[in-house]
């Protein structure tokens, strides 16, 4: 027999060391019960581990219906200070000139949520990333992480993090024979690993990318038919992986306008 049942959990059994009376709030380690009729100090009694309730709370606080209380063991009374014994929510305002508060006892229910890691996330790091956070826990708390970022390695064959996608309208329309147009600052230290382009009209021209010096890719005949994918057959090895904040740029040798198309890996 793996469990016997005792109670339903609305009540549990209680023996106090001292006398208590009915109405008494009853802390047992961080958890808040409720005495319905008074116990006498050595006898078996029940306290409640729910119910609503109408409980004292601390001079000139101002509760709203919904908000979060919590039970100081020293004042007594409901507060809403989270380093006090959580109560439960408020199921009605209470003015500050009111004297108690109505309050739905719920201090079971928190203490699983804590034991399964629902807290209130008040121990999330801090994060400085302006787009792409995502919340990521290690089993005993939670921490900031950005997607595409090295924090996501070694989830790729060959210890690179996640795949993502540049992708920028070029268009050349100054006859110029060398227009040069930035795609994007690498958001990332990251490792390119394919391009190509897709013809955006009939113009002839040659298209190549670089990073601001030297060519990652060949250039190639951008194609003159409209709708066109053209890929690039070359990336050159030493210049694929650009440092964060680096910069990729594509060449038009000739009028033309083409969608640029990157997809990358962000590497450590």
């Amino acid at each position: 027999m793996e469990a016997i049942f005792v109670q339903d959990g609305f009540s549990i059994d209680y023996t106090p060391d001292a006398d208590v009376a009915a109405g008494q709030v009853v802390v047992l380690g961080n958890v808040c019960f409720v005495a319905k009729v008074p116990i006498a100090s050595g006898a078996l009694g029940a306290v409640a581990a729910t119910g609503v309730y109408d409980v004292e709370k601390t001079e000139n606080l101002e509760i709203a219906a919904g908000d979060a209380l919590f039970f100081n063991v020293t004042t007594r009374k409901i507060t809403k200070t989270t380093s006090d014994v959580y109560f439960g929510p408020a199921v009605a305002a209470s003015a500050a000139a009111a004297t108690t508060v109505r309050a739905n006892l719920r201090s079971l229910q928190a203490v699983a949520a804590g034991q399964l890691g629902l807290g209130n996330l008040s121990d999330v790091a801090s994060s400085t990333a302006t787009a792409g956070n995502v919340l990521v826990g290690n089993g005993e708390k939670f921490a900031a992480g950005k997607l595409g970022a090295v924090s996501l390695a070694n989830i790729a064959d060959g210890g690179s993090g996640l795949a993502f996608m540049i992708t920028k309208t070029v268009t050349n329309s100054t006859g110029s024979a060398a227009d040069i147009a930035v795609i994007a600052s690498t958001p990332v230290k990251m490792k390119i690993v394919d391009a190509w382009l897709i013809s955006r009209d009939t113009a002839a021209a040659n298209v190549k990318l670089t990073d601001g010096t030297d060519d990652i890719t060949n250039a190639i005949a951008k194609g003159t038919d409209d709708d066109t994918i053209v890929r690039f057959t070359k990336l050159v090895e030493a210049k694929a992986t650009l440092a964060a904040g680096g910069t990729i740029e594509a060449n038009l040798s000739a009028d033309g306008s083409v969608d640029i198309c990157i997809l990358a890996i962000p590497v450590a």
